[in-house]
């Protein structure tokens, strides 16, 4: 039996998604040599919100968030209008009696992070733009002017050519079947197909998938899905130009307009009992609320019928809702990026930086001790005796 040579690389990336695939674009213009491996096709991932929303996150995120805005704004300029990026701002919508209050308690980051609570229909119109009819019953909202949103597909097929041309090697269609770890320090993989990847590091960006790679029992990452629910609605009527957000008990309704001039609807669901599964397979009462949502959010989606079928991602979830984002404490050289809970595309610039900084020696730009990935792992027998 010939068994197969083992290449030599700088790093592997885990995962083929938005976060992968910038990592593993950044880390090859460092100077790096790459292997970038996924159970799918690279850059299938590509329907999402693509909403980068700094206002109404947990207070944690907030210098995490600004950073990786900072990224992407930084990133924007050096790709042009081919990478999908736009800045259109965020509306938090709200239809109670005590909006201008509840819309004050808005989180959001310190420093030159705009935000205004507006509840002047008048002046909402002017948020919204020209000849948007603004609904009747909305009492006021909380416009960010400074978020963003991307174009998800024209930005993963722009960042998959970027990849290519910058000399990432990727294997499509495989599946990490074994972690390889030697003393405490991963020294690389191997997948279903055969294939060997050696490297210092491996860098672990799979999404809710994550969870399903063969990690040792002390790395284990606390993971569940969540479905989140996306339809493409017709609108009759002029569009937002901010992407417009309904927060609810069990998710976010997202609703942002894109460049054919359709609209995107998504509902988060990540506290919601009925999303959490790994079904893909959208639930036909979760569809046709969204739909009829949507018209009662923006009269331009009034009776608005949904183009093509509608679709589900999974979310990852952490169980405190904070992502998992750097090395793993007691396994040297494996580095995480998970448990995004929705916010993939709006992370993936920072992320990807970060994790350059890892492998190439820099100092991390961050304090990233909240969201340690070993925080939940199983602790030695020693550690838990009384």
């Amino acid at each position: 039996m010939v068994l197969p040579m083992a290449e030599q690389v700088d790093a592997i990336v885990i995962g083929g998604g938005i976060v992968g695939l910038f990592t593993s674009l950044q880390l090859a213009r460092a100077g790096k040599t790459v292997r970038l491996i996924d159970k799918t096709h690279v850059g299938t991932a590509r329907h999402n919100t693509g909403a980068m929303i700094l206002q109404g996150r947990r207070p944690e995120w907030h210098q995490l968030m600004q950073f990786t805005h900072e990224r992407w704004q930084k990133t924007a300029e050096e790709l042009g209008s081919s990478l999908g990026f736009e800045q259109c701002g965020s509306a938090i919508l709200n239809f109670t009696e005590d909006a201008a209050a509840q819309l004050a308690q808005v989180s959001a980051p310190n420093g030159d992070y705009e935000r205004h609570v507006v509840t002047d229909i008048a002046e909402i119109g002017k948020v919204f733009g020209d000849g948007v009819k603004v609904p009747e019953k909305l009492s006021g909202i909380s416009h960010a002017p400074i978020d963003a949103s991307l174009e998800t597909s024209q930005t993963l097929d722009h960042l998959r050519r970027a990849a290519v041309q910058a000399g990432v090697r990727i294997w499509g269609s495989d599946t990490v079947t074994e972690l390889m770890v030697d003393n405490g320090h991963v020294k690389g993989v191997k997948t279903d197909s055969g294939d060997v990847s050696e490297a210092p590091y491996v860098i672990l960006v799979a999404g809710v998938w994550s969870n399903k790679i063969p990690l040792p029992e002390t790395a284990k990452l606390p993971l569940r899905p969540a479905r989140c629910h996306l339809i493409e609605m017709i609108p009759h009527g002029n569009m937002p130009t901010p992407v417009l957000i309904l927060p609810t008990p069990f998710g976010e309704v997202i609703i942002h307009r894109q460049r054919s001039g359709r609209a995107m609807v998504a509902y988060t669901g990540v506290m919601d009992k009925h999303q959490a599964t790994w079904s893909t397979i959208p639930r036909p009462q979760t569809v046709e609320w969204l739909k009829n949502l949507a018209g009662v959010l923006l009269p331009a989606l009034g009776n608005a019928r949904i183009a093509g079928d509608p679709r589900c991602i999974s979310l990852a979830v952490t169980p405190d809702n904070m992502p998992y984002i750097g090395p793993f404490e007691g396994l040297s050289g494996l580095l995480v990026a998970s448990g995004l809970s929705g916010q993939s595309y709006a992370m993936a610039a920072g992320v990807a930086d970060i994790m350059t900084a890892y492998v190439t020696g820099q100092d991390i730009p961050l304090d990233l001790g909240a969201f340690a990935p070993a925080r939940f792992s199983a602790k030695p027998a020693a550690d838990n005796a009384a």
